[in-house]
């Protein structure tokens, strides 16, 4: 009889823990299942994936839900262009130097130049109603700008800059090793490409250069948010068609108001003369640009064999 009155006594005493453990155990569950409810909006059966985690690490429930637009990771970035390869050393010795420049205005710049070959104006040689303060300045050679011609001067100024700087041209340089033709990218395209095709084609002309130097005013190429874009790319692109193979080509403008180069192409801008700079701009071709120093571009030619560099002079 004692006995069993110890085993109602122990059993009263069990049962309020027992049921106190599985109220407790109930309620987690109830909370479990209320938050995955919640995370898939009461749609189970768009759960695609619970994973328990049993290990001594942490315990965690993962639910993947797909109800709602799942936002991919972003991609890695692009990896930084590959630097451009060195620059050929500048040649030593005998060479000539040519000196460019476009946008001019001011004694500043044409006074830089003293140590000059042959200079060429690249179009836009002054802002004047003539061409009085560039002839004062005796450069060699000059191509017609937009403010040299009728786009944005006046039909006196441009019969002036066609007969000072000519429609276009061609000139041996550097002990002929050199060849460079000028473009009046104002004027008629389509007969001065036909006129350099004949020049680019001749063996006799083309015997012994070793690089082609392009000029004009306005850009075949650009570097990006240019004030003004390549509107003269249709011409260089045909240009660049038709010069011989094994040649070195440069091609060399004015029209934006930077110094801008593309050093791998060959391609520069030289248009910081003295006239108020414009927005410059960069990218894995075009990797300089100054719109804060004025200057000019100088081409140092080899004249034993018209290897070619050039670099900005400020």
């Amino acid at each position: 009889m004692a006995w069993l009155l110890v085993l109602i006594v122990i059993s009263i005493a069990l049962i309020p823990h027992s049921v106190d453990a599985k109220s407790k155990d109930k309620k987690a569950r109830d909370a479990i299942v209320k938050a995955i409810g919640k995370a898939v909006e009461g749609k189970y059966s768009t759960i695609k994936l619970i994973q328990l985690s049993k290990s001594n690490v942490t315990g965690y429930i993962l639910a993947y839900n797909n109800t709602k637009a799942v936002t991919p990771p972003l991609p890695p970035p692009n990896p930084p262009p590959n630097p451009p390869p060195n620059p050929p050393p500048t040649p030593t010795g005998n060479v000539s130097k040519v000196c460019l420049v476009g946008d001019l205005k001011g004694s500043t710049v044409p006074n830089m130049m003293k140590g000059c070959n042959y200079k060429i104006g690249l179009g836009d040689l002054g802002y004047a109603s003539d061409l009085s303060y560039f002839k004062s300045l005796n450069f060699n050679r000059c191509v017609v700008g937009n403010h040299d011609s009728l786009e944005d001067g006046s039909s006196s100024i441009y019969k002036e800059a066609l007969a000072y700087c000519g429609n276009s041209w061609s000139t041996k340089i550097a002990n002929n090793t050199v060849l460079i033709l000028g473009f009046n990218t104002n004027g008629d395209t389509a007969s001065q490409l036909g006129e350099a095709k004949n020049v680019l084609g001749s063996p006799n002309v083309m015997k012994n250069v070793k690089t082609v130097v392009l000029v004009s005013h306005k850009n075949g190429h650009v570097f990006p948010n240019a004030h003004h874009p390549a509107e003269a790319k249709a011409l260089y692109t045909s240009l660049e068609s038709i010069v011989p193979t094994g040649v070195t080509l440069y091609e060399i403008s004015g029209h934006n108001h930077d110094n801008a180069a593309a050093p791998v192409k060959h391609w520069y801008i030289a248009g910081a003369g003295g006239r108020s700079f414009y927005a410059c701009g960069q990218d894995a071709d075009w990797t300089f640009c100054d719109n804060k120093n004025v200057g000019y571009l100088e081409l140092t030619i080899d004249n034993s064999n018209g290897n070619t560099a050039a670099k900005f002079i400020k």
